[in-house]
């Protein structure tokens, strides 16, 4: 069996290479000397060159890149007036628009109380599934601001509240009045179902 061929040199890292390189350029130091010896020969050192570059590329691109957020704010402020003076010009004709949008606005407002409520109808059908076994709703009226006045017959007013606190939409209606009739109790409730 033949030997193994020697391992191959490896070749030297980047860092390596770039300290020689720095040392090949490195000038000789002068050597001292002292007085009773003769003068060593001491290279003699380059004139300084002009510092040139060789990339004349690599100048700009350092220039741009100092520039940009130069151009970046000035590019922002010529849009930021562009907008400014498109805005003051389309005012005039658009307040019409805007005033007719307050005006609805307000008008939505005003109907949303109203709106906003459960109507008549639903109340009674809550009033149907909430009353207890014989009680009946004798009379039920409305005001304009939702405000209403119910009047319920009934056998037992004590069961009649308990069933009503129990129902969320009926809970808010208190005790306006009871008036004894033929074997049953009269009872007016008033107040703004939710």
């Amino acid at each position: 069996m033949a030997p193994p061929p020697p391992p191959a040199e490896p070749s030297p890292s980047l860092v390596g290479r770039a300290l020689s390189a720095a040392r090949a350029k490195r000038p000789a130091a002068p050597v001292a000397r002292k007085a009773d010896e003769l003068p060593v020969a001491v290279e003699p050192r380059e004139a300084p060159q002009e510092i040139r570059s060789d990339r004349p590329w690599l100048v700009g691109l350092v220039l741009l890149i100092a520039a940009g957020p130069a151009f970046t704010w000035a590019g922002a402020e010529i849009l930021g007036h562009r907008a400014r003076a498109e805005i003051a010009a389309l005012a005039p004709a658009a307040e019409p628009l805007l005033a007719a949008a307050r005006a609805d606005a307000a008008t939505r407002a005003g109907w949303e109380p109203l709106l906003g409520r459960g109507t008549l109808g639903t109340i009674i059908d809550r009033f149907a599934a909430t009353l207890p076994g014989d009680d009946r709703l004798a009379s039920i009226a409305s005001d304009g601001e939702g405000t209403i006045e119910a009047t319920i017959l009934t056998a037992d007013p004590d069961a009649l509240r308990d069933a009503l606190r129990r129902e969320p939409a009926l809970s808010q209606l208190q005790d306006a009045g009871q008036q004894r009739g033929d074997a049953v109790m009269r009872v007016t409730l008033r107040g703004r179902p939710q």
